[in-house]
């Protein structure tokens, strides 16, 4: 019978330390209810996430608010001289530079409230400088159509600029001389035949020398505005041959600078010029996006962690951040790693509670009054029935109950776990109870063998 009392001893401290140790590692697992409630939302983003879509859209709402006219571009170069009639789709825009970057986490949380944004757009006396230039150099006389304008990438200089102002200073200057010039040269010509028309009728010697003397003044005047002209079309020549040379560079860029590529139509043949102009900067304001304040994310903590992150590589670091109960290995659509543990570990409640039961009610057969000669027995459970429950009934329960908690909070079917904490709540009672009994039986052999009767 000692042996059998050990053994159910045994069984009472084995069920102690697996309660002790499942609620302990249930109490070590980390909050990982809050992380998969985190990694469900980033999950649930990651995957409808379209970065160029969103990225057009605000930057639609940002251009809408700085685009400008071809149109109005087209007839103010009209006006330019030299330019040919130039028109335009009245409703075609010159969109502005801005950027909208939706790479990472905290750029994309930025965007929950309205959000100001540059925009970049093009001086319009600028574009009409370089158009103009580029239209009365290389056109051919009759109508054409502004087909498109815009911004594209590379690096200009403030030099590049200056000379493009300069070259076209420096056209119409000469398009200004030009018409002094042959003002100068009618002048003189009228003259000229004037004075050969009075000589011929024998006009009056004071009449003729006040012509003549008109005559040599204009001469003078046609021979300056001749020299003016030549030193004129050299300056343009050289300016414009140099203006004519400008490519966008790779390098850092200028950002009151920019880059514009136009298409003109004329005659059915297209023709693209590209040269340098200022940015304009103004703020626009972009409107809020919804889904984006990533709550469950910074309740579980982990925003500082993937804020700086693209969605999906934040999934991957909230993956990371579970405690071990989420540990595992994956073996095609298997887990096995800390969610087996806590699946297994209250399948020992109902099978020690059940071995418990078996070793008392084999103690409880095998007793004989007549028998037993050995009262030193040892002790059974923890003295009382109140701290037999406590071992018995309620911490396999708790344990088993933490655990059916824990496989929740990982997203796992805490099935196993469930039952256990169902049968810990059922077997544990009654062990207890027997327990209790045994403990009667136990003090009973003491009582009968205390005071043992005289021999006959």
């Amino acid at each position: 019978m000692k042996e059998r009392l050990q053994a159910v001893q045994r069984l009472f401290w084995v069920l102690l330390i697996v309660s002790l140790g499942l609620i302990g590692a249930s109490a070590t697992g980390g909050d990982n209810g809050a992380t998969m409630r985190a990694l469900v939302e980033l999950t649930q983003f990651a995957g409808s996430f379209d970065q160029e879509t969103l990225e057009n859209t605000l930057l639609e709402h940002a251009r809408a608010q700085g685009r400008l006219s071809l149109a109005e571009l087209a007839a103010q170069a009209s006006e330019a001289p030299g330019v040919p009639d130039l028109t335009a789709d009245a409703n075609a825009p010159i969109d502005p530079y801005a950027n909208v970057t939706l790479t990472t986490l905290g750029s994309i949380a930025r965007h929950r409230v309205p959000t100001p944004v540059q925009l970049g757009i093009p001086d319009m006396d600028g574009l009409k400088t370089g158009l103009a230039f580029f239209l009365a150099r290389k056109a051919s006389r009759g109508a054409a159509e502004l087909v498109s304008l815009t911004l594209v990438s590379g690096a200009a200089t403030k030099d590049d600029l200056t000379t493009l102002q300069d070259t076209e200073k420096a056209r119409r200057k000469l398009a200004q001389v030009r018409r002094e010039h042959a003002t100068a040269e009618e002048n003189f010509e009228r003259l000229e035949k004037l004075l050969q028309a009075r000589r011929k009728w024998r006009a009056h010697w004071k009449v003729l020398k006040k012509t003549n003397d008109r005559r040599m003044e204009a001469l003078r005047e046609r021979n300056a505005r001749k020299a003016e002209l030549s030193a004129a079309k050299d300056k343009y020549q050289a300016l414009a041959k140099k203006a004519e040379a400008f490519r966008p560079t790779e390098g850092k860029t200028d950002p009151h600078l920019t880059i514009a590529s136009v298409t003109v139509n004329q005659g059915g043949s297209a023709r693209t010029f590209t040269f340098p102009v200022t940015v304009n900067e103004r703020e626009a304001m972009l409107p809020p996006l919804t889904g984006v304040d990533f709550a469950r994310t910074r309740r579980a903590g982990l925003w500082d962690a993937v804020k700086n992150l693209s969605p999906a590589e934040a999934v991957l670091r909230a993956e990371g951040s579970f405690g071990w109960h989420y540990e595992h290995v994956r073996f095609g659509p298997v887990k096995l790693g800390g969610m087996t543990v806590l699946h297994l570990w209250p399948i020992a409640f109902p099978i020690l509670l059940v071995l418990l039961k078996r070793r008392v009610t084999s103690v409880s057969d095998s007793y004989d009054p007549y028998g037993t000669k050995d009262v030193n027995l040892p002790r059974v459970g923890a003295g009382h029935i109140a701290l037999d429950a406590i071992v018995l009934a309620i911490l396999p329960t708790i344990g088993s109950a933490m655990a059916t908690l824990d496989l929740v909070e990982v997203d796992q079917i805490p099935a196993a776990a469930a039952l256990c904490t169902l049968a810990c709540a059922v077997l544990g009672p009654w062990a207890t109870l027997e327990l209790r009994e045994l403990r009667g039986l136990k003090e009973a052999v003491r009582y009968s063998h205390s005071n043992p009767p005289p021999d006959a």
